[in-house]
C-alpha cells in the first residue's frame, strides 16, 4: 500500500513538473543589425554580428518574434537611418533592442546620434503602436525633443 501512495506521489510530481515546463517563457532568437554604411556584413540575415542586417530598412521584422533580442550594434550617425521598431512582443516575452557592448563586441554600448536632424523623422527610436518592447544598452545624443517616438 505504501509503495501505491509513493507511485500515485511520484505521478503527480512528475505531472506538475511538466506543467511548470510549459508554462515557462521560450527563449527568444538572438539578431544583429549594424549601421547602414553602404558596405556589406556577410549574408545580411541578421543572424551574427558578421552576418547583420544592413541598417534599419534591411531587418526582417517577419522573423522577429516576442522574446527575440535584436542587437543594435554600431554607431549609429545622422545620415544612418533611425531604428524603426516594427513588431510587438507579449506580456511574458518583451522584444529586447539592446545596444550591448560585449554582445556587439565592442568596447563601449552602441550610441545613436541625431545631430542636426529635427522633426518626426529625426527620432532616434521610433515605435509607433508597438507594445512590449525592452530598450537597453543604448546611448541617445544630439537629439532635440524628437530621441524617441511610441
Amino acid at each position: 500500500m505504501l509503495a501505491k501512495a509513493h507511485k500515485a506521489a511520484g505521478a503527480r510530481l512528475v505531472r506538475a513538473l511538466a506543467l511548470c515546463l510549459f508554462a515557462l517563457p521560450a527563449w527568444g532568437a538572438t539578431w544583429y543589425v549594424r549601421p547602414d554604411t553602404q558596405g556589406e556584413y556577410g549574408l545580411e540575415d541578421g543572424t551574427s554580428i558578421t552576418n547583420a542586417f544592413d541598417g534599419n530598412a534591411d531587418i526582417a521584422w517577419a522573423s522577429i518574434n516576442a522574446g527575440d533580442t535584436l542587437y543594435a550594434c554600431g554607431d549609429w550617425l545622422p545620415a544612418d537611418a533611425r531604428i524603426v521598431i516594427a513588431d510587438s512582443g507579449s506580456a511574458g516575452a518583451h522584444i529586447k533592442l539592446s545596444g550591448n557592448a560585449e554582445a556587439c563586441g565592442r568596447e563601449q554600448n552602441s550610441t545613436i546620434s541625431r545631430a542636426g536632424q529635427t522633426g518626426a523623422p529625426g527620432r532616434a527610436l521610433a515605435a509607433a503602436g508597438q507594445k512590449y518592447v525592452t530598450i537597453e544598452d543604448i546611448t541617445l545624443r544630439d537629439c532635440d525633443q524628437y530621441c524617441l517616438s511610441w
